[in-house]
């Protein structure tokens, strides 16, 4: 169906209805029942959802092509090519696939420029600091072998690639796309050595406030990570988290004001 239509459902049971009563609670649709069935209004909500009772689509009355270049717009990201997302298929889950595609895509490009961090390591006694060569010094008497040392080295293990990793994993499972899955096991390789942490909206945003200007690449993918795991219901707690909702009233009012303070 599309956004602001009314179809009526004559078919159903105890649990599509305490379902569909669910969406209306999260103000996805409006329910009314009727001695024909039940009548389904949608919103200005459009996006997918499944579950072991029914699936429902509300599509946009703009084309999914036209609203992922509003949303690219408004990330800082510039849209994956139509041969790119022709790939995808069709499918009821194509614009939640769709979305997905573009975080997958800017993974893509920060991988090639991936950051490992440095990581300190010492004894808790007197240590000489600094980038040293060990055995020059060994030979000038120096130092010796047993000598306590601190020094750093860059490890790739670190928050901010625990964050994508995590983020992989979670589409991975929730994908059902072999196109996506696909692209998400060869991006996962370049992150075999890199352990995952709990995704949360507050994690999230906490580490995005604190990037360093080394660290500014990570920005517009942790961003938009963000946002999609806000609109497919984690924040939320879905416990499905087979859904992805995106109010269109207000994707056109942030995409206005940043149109008009540029």
């Amino acid at each position: 169906m599309k956004e602001w239509e009314t179809v009526k459902l004559s078919d159903y049971d105890n649990a599509t209805l305490q379902e569909l009563l669910d969406l209306q609670k999260r103000n996805i649709i409006k329910t009314s029942l009727t001695n024909e069935g039940i009548l389904i209004t949608a919103n200005s909500n459009v996006g997918f959802e499944a579950n072991q009772s029914f699936s429902l689509v509300i599509e946009p009355k703009i084309t999914s092509l036209s609203m992922i270049r509003m949303i690219g717009f408004l990330h800082g990201f510039i849209p994956a090519n139509e041969e790119n997302l022709a790939q995808l298929g069709a499918g009821e889950n194509s614009f939640r696939d769709l979305l997905i595609l573009q975080w997958l895509d800017l993974v893509e490009k920060l991988s090639a420029q991936i950051r490992k961090k440095y990581v300190s390591v010492h004894n808790n006694e007197m240590y000489i600091k600094g980038k040293i060569n060990l055995k020059e010094l060994v030979k000038q008497g120096v130092v010796t072998e047993r000598t306590p040392i601190e020094y750093q080295m860059l490890q790739i293990n670190q928050p901010l690639n625990q964050v994508i990793k995590s983020g992989l994993l979670y589409f991975k499972k929730e994908s059902s796309n072999p196109f996506i899955v696909n692209k998400i096991n060869l991006l996962l390789r370049t992150y075999t050595s890199v352990s995952t942490v709990p995704l949360s909206i507050k994690f999230l945003d906490g580490i995005v406030s604190r990037l360093t200007r080394l660290e500014e690449a990570y920005k517009i993918p942790l961003k938009y990570l963000s946002w999609l795991l806000t609109v497919t219901g984690i924040a939320q707690g879905n416990r499905l988290g087979k859904s992805i909702w995106v109010n269109m009233n207000s994707l056109f009012q942030n995409y206005l004001t940043k149109v008009f303070n540029v």
